[in-house]
């Protein structure tokens, strides 16, 4: 229990604290009446809902045996089809022609955050790298 509310329930909460905050701040920022729609408590579990689901795509991360590109990709397809799923399909946040310009907006807003990830885990990759090539030398006899 305490495995999954280490590895799965705070980085949730977490993600739902920072949504929550930026939805608000875009909230404020609009300042008009009714661009956006308003922080319901349907809407409030439906952010919740979706960082539960990222936070267990998470986890695809820590799987040894995939590569790095594999897990990247199938995280990305369930932070997908968790936006469609519970903002478009249960939420109802679309009308006709709008889904599929929401999907290509989230896609754009995953690939901001995705791309310095992968440039970190890349130079990361390269610095291990070098330092398996390296002999080792003995210290002690």
């Amino acid at each position: 229990m305490k495995s999954f509310v280490n590895r799965v329930l705070y980085p949730a909460c977490l993600l739902f604290t920072v949504l929550c905050v930026v939805f608000s701040a875009l909230l404020s920022w609009a300042d008009s009446e009714m661009l956006l729609p308003t922080i319901s408590i349907g809407n409030l579990c439906q952010i919740f809902c979706f960082s539960l689901v990222v936070a267990v795509a998470n986890l695809l991360f820590g799987v040894g045996k995939l590569p790095y590109p594999a897990s990247f990709v199938l995280h990305f397809l369930c932070s997908l089809a968790a936006f469609w799923l519970i903002f478009l399909v249960i939420g109802r946040h679309y009308s006709e022609g709008n889904a599929g310009t929401m999907l290509l907006v989230f896609t754009g807003i995953y690939l901001i955050f995705a791309l310095p990830v992968i440039v970190v885990h890349c130079v990361r990759g390269r610095n291990k790298k070098r330092e398996s090539e390296r002999t080792y030398k003995r210290q002690f006899r």
